[in-house]
């Protein structure tokens, strides 16, 4: 196939002489080229920009901001991209609450300087173990000591995505079942 006949092919549709006309054909398939090219990486643009506002619709919703949620995400090593939070958000708002309430918890972790945890010593703890206190250094007050303590096991800070889909599934079955408890009522 020559040159010529790839232009044509490609000019095969266009209206007027740019369909059978070599001078007006070369700069219409050259402009056409021209065009998909830098579409298909607006497309790209284009789709990641409503993934994102889809994303802090979403995360609004629960009470933090696409900034906050994406920080706190980075921070509870949740590795989920923009994509799938979005079909997340849409399909799965069991699912993204779980990955929301993750993500509240590693910023507050960040910005106490601690991981919290609410409640005191249970009962069956041995003697001896209690919770241990706040760093010397911590610049937290005594209401955040007494509403938080640092909990006693040590993670290395990783979150698994199956554990978020499973707490999520809880979710959903505490919420149906309330549903349910409703409608007898």
């Amino acid at each position: 196939m020559t040159r010529e006949d790839k232009i044509f092919q490609l000019a095969k549709g266009s209206r007027g002489r740019a369909k059978n006309c070599w001078r007006i054909a070369i700069r219409h398939v050259e402009k056409g080229l021209q065009n998909s090219y830098r579409d298909r990486r607006l497309k790209k643009r284009d789709a990641r920009q409503v993934w994102i506002t889809q994303i802090a619709a979403a995360s609004m919703e629960h009470g933090l901001s696409y900034s906050k949620f994406t920080h706190g995400i980075k921070l509870a090593n949740i590795g989920l991209d923009r994509k799938v939070l979005s079909i997340l958000a849409q399909q799965e708002p069991y699912s993204f609450r779980a990955i929301v309430e993750h993500a509240k918890g590693a910023l507050r972790e960040s910005v106490l300087g601690f991981k919290p945890t609410t409640g005191t010593a249970s009962a069956d703890s041995t003697v001896g173990e209690s919770p241990t206190a706040l760093p010397a250094s911590s610049p937290v007050s005594t209401h955040a000591e007494i509403a938080f303590k640092e909990s006693n096991e040590a993670t290395d800070g990783t979150e698994d995505v199956t554990q978020l889909l499973v707490s999520a599934l809880q979710l959903e079955e505490v919420a149906s079942r309330e549903t349910q408890l409703k409608s007898i009522q």
